[in-house]
């Protein structure tokens, strides 16, 4: 088994599976994840709760970040420069 700090700070190429595990062994990128992931959740939340004052009735109970976005722009919510 390879010593995925060595690889991973020396800057050597990996690829494939070897790729995500050096991504997985890595507390610093799995922190920062974590952190992207919970802003990306709180972002969903926060245009849930939008489109409820609003009286958005559409199904995105469910919907990804994308299709949230998408309603938002179709029901000019915001300013369009917010998604450039």
């Amino acid at each position: 088994m390879c010593n995925y700090k060595e690889m991973m700070y020396k800057g050597e190429p990996s690829q494939g599976k070897e790729f995500y595990e050096l991504l997985y062994q890595s507390d610093e990128f799995t922190s920062e994840l974590g952190k992207v992931t919970l802003a990306s959740s709180k972002l969903e939340a926060e245009i849930i709760l939008l489109l409820k004052r609003k009286g958005i009735t559409d199904n995105y109970e469910k919907a990804t970040l994308g299709k949230l976005i998408a309603i938002v722009k179709k029901d000019n919510l915001v300013d369009h420069c917010l998604f450039l």
